[in-house]
C-alpha cells in the first residue's frame, strides 16, 4: 500500500482524531473575526471548528470521509477540493492537513483561486527535524510562509501553540470580495 493510501485508511477512523487538537481549533476560530460563512477543509469527525464559531456563522464541512449529510467530500492529494463551499466562504481553514499533502504549493495556488482568506496549522521543522511517520513533507514555518505566497496569500499572523506547532492566518491578495461574488454568481448558474 501506498503512503497516500494509508493516510486514507489512517483517517477514516474517528478515534485517530485527538481531542487535544481543540487548541488548535480554538486558536483558528480567534482568527477568523468578521467571518460570515466558514468553509473547513479536513473538518475530522467532532468538527470542533463549528462549535467554536458559533451559531451566526455558517460552517461547510468537508473532509476525505463524510462524517454526516452536510460533509463534503474532498481529497486534496488527488486535487479533489471543495470548490463550492470555498467560493461561498468568507474564510478557508485547514487545520492539520497540509503535513498529509504531497504537492503544498499546488495546494495554496488551489486556495488562491477562490479563497479570500485562509487559516491552517502546519508543525515545522522548526524545533525538530523528526517528522510523524505519516507527514509527507518537512518544511520550516519560514518555508510554509513562502508557499503560501506562491499561492497569493500574504501571511498576517502566526501563533505558536506548541513548538514548531503554528496556527497561520493569511489574506489573498490578488482576489477581492467583489470578484469572489462574481464567480460564485457564475458557478451558482451553472448548477441550477
Amino acid at each position: 500500500m501506498n503512503k497516500i493510501a494509508t493516510i486514507k485508511e489512517h483517517w477514516e477512523h474517528p478515534e485517530n482524531y485527538e481531542a487535544s487538537w481543540d487548541e488548535r481549533a480554538l486558536i483558528a476560530s480567534q482568527m477568523l473575526g468578521g467571518a460570515n460563512v466558514i468553509c473547513e477543509i479536513g473538518c475530522g469527525p467532532r468538527m470542533r471548528l463549528k462549535s467554536l464559531i458559533g451559531d451566526k456563522v455558517a460552517y461547510l464541512p468537508s473532509d476525505l470521509t463524510k462524517w454526516t449529510d452536510d460533509v463534503a467530500t474532498c481529497d486534496l492529494a488527488s486535487g479533489k477540493f471543495p470548490v463550492g463551499d470555498m467560493v461561498r466562504s468568507d474564510a478557508c481553514v485547514m487545520l492539520g492537513v497540509l503535513e498529509y499533502l504531497p504537492n503544498i504549493e499546488s495546494t495554496f495556488s488551489m486556495l488562491g483561486r477562490y479563497c479570500d482568506r485562509i487559516v491552517f496549522s502546519y508543525c515545522s521543522t522548526d524545533v525538530s527535524p523528526d517528522r510523524w511517520w505519516l507527514w509527507i513533507n518537512t518544511y520550516s514555518s519560514s518555508d510554509i510562509i513562502k508557499l503560501a505566497d506562491s499561492g497569493g496569500f500574504t501571511v498576517t499572523m502566526k501563533v505558536a501553540y506548541h513548538p514548531g506547532q503554528f496556527v497561520f492566518s493569511a489574506v489573498n491578495r490578488r482576489r477581492s470580495a467583489a470578484f469572489r461574488r462574481a464567480v460564485a454568481s457564475r458557478l451558482f448558474r451553472r448548477t441550477r
